[in-house]
C-alpha cells in the first residue's frame, strides 16, 4: 500500500504557473492541484491553510488536521515539533489501526469559493 500526496491550492485566484513556481521554489517532491470551486476542500471539511486530509481507499476522510504541533497559534511556534500529528494519523491508516484526530491547525482561513 502507497500514499500518494498533493498540494490543494484553494484560492482561486493564484494561476497554475504561479503554483508550478511555488513547487519549483520550495522543491515540493508531491503533485499540486488547483481547487478553485472548493470541491476537495469541502469534501474533506478544511478550515485553514495549512491543514492536512488523510482519504482512505474507500474514499472516507479519516483524518483532517495539523500536519504536526510546530505551530501553536499565530506568531507562537517551536523550534521544532514534538508531535507529528499526520505522520502518525498515515502510520495508523497503513497499519489499519484507528486513526486519533490531531490538534488544531494553525493558519489563514480559506476564504469561500468565488
Amino acid at each position: 500500500a502507497g500514499v500518494a500526496f498533493w498540494l490543494v491550492y484553494a484560492d482561486g485566484t493564484v494561476s497554475a504557473d504561479a503554483i508550478r513556481r511555488h513547487v519549483r521554489e520550495y522543491d515540493y517532491p508531491c503533485a499540486a492541484l488547483r481547487d478553485p470551486e472548493h470541491r476537495l476542500v469541502e469534501f474533506c471539511g478544511a478550515k485553514v491553510t495549512p491543514e492536512a486530509a488523510v482519504i482512505a481507499p474507500d474514499g472516507r476522510v479519516v483524518y483532517r488536521g495539523r500536519i504536526d504541533d510546530r505551530y501553536v497559534a499565530f506568531g507562537k511556534w517551536r523550534p521544532a515539533p514534538t508531535r507529528r500529528d499526520l505522520f502518525e494519523a498515515l502510520s495508523a491508516a497503513l497499519e489499519g489501526r484507528s486513526v486519533v484526530p490531531g490538534g488544531p491547525a494553525v493558519g489563514c482561513t480559506i476564504s469561500p469559493a468565488e
